[in-house]
């Protein structure tokens, strides 16, 4: 069962911060493979770390991979689902998916980010979907709080949450090239990710500038209209 809180104690806002990968991959001491076992806050499609929990997680190497976190601004649980491989078996990750956030985070707060995918993947698309029922039957319109990150083709993503300060940092492949203008970075925003819907729990920021939310989302929203 999903644990209860205490409402007065309830923030909402979590941050979204847009970063360099390779900033991204300093901050955790990623190598070139973008991949590290030995590190307990790193999620991967593995069989025992596509699903983890934590006050800090993250996760690297995002491409037609649907990876993001659920979290209640305490705790989070993140997954990073390879289609090709885990439609096989992906009833059994929605399960496992489902009791991990039962178990570990608080119902009344929960919010969330889904990234990767493609879309012309239609593997991709089959996850997300599966996601979007979980969500519904964990909270009410829990699918309303997510924010969705969803790549155009061939594009490269990482992204951590930190409980400490609320933050979502999203690693963008190439965005160091655009400096500190705004208005060149949501354009490379728009390039990496074909649909971009910020929910009205998060704040987006760009080099520690706030945006509207409305600056970056795009039309398309095929699934969450």
């Amino acid at each position: 069962m999903l644990k209860s809180i205490d409402k007065s104690n309830i923030t909402f806002q979590a941050k979204i911060k847009f970063i360099p990968y390779a900033e991204f991959e300093k901050k955790f001491g990623i190598d070139k493979t973008g991949i590290d076992f030995n590190d307990k806050r790193f999620c991967y499609d593995t069989k025992d770390r596509a699903i983890i929990n934590g006050r800090e997680v993250y996760t690297s190497c995002i491409q037609v991979c649907v990876a993001g976190g659920i979290t209640d601004k305490k705790n989070a649980v993140m997954w990073h689902f390879n289609p090709g491989k885990v439609l096989g078996v992906l009833k059994n990750k929605m399960t496992k998916l489902k009791k991990d956030i039962a178990n570990n985070l608080h119902r009344e707060q929960l919010e969330g980010l889904i990234i990767g995918g493609s879309p012309t993947f239609l593997k991709s698309q089959k996850v997300f979907l599966e996601l979007m029922k979980l969500f519904s039957s964990v909270k009410s319109n829990l699918e309303q709080a997510i924010t969705l990150l969803w790549h155009s083709n061939s594009q490269l993503s990482a992204a951590s949450y930190e409980a400490k300060s609320d933050t979502w940092s999203i690693g963008v492949f190439e965005l160091n090239k655009y400096g500190k203008d705004k208005d060149s970075i949501i354009r490379r925003l728009k390039e990496v990710y074909s649909d971009i819907k910020v929910s009205d729990s998060d704040t987006v920021y760009l080099n520690e500038q706030k945006v509207e939310n409305k600056e970056l989302n795009t039309k398309n929203h095929l699934w969450l209209n």
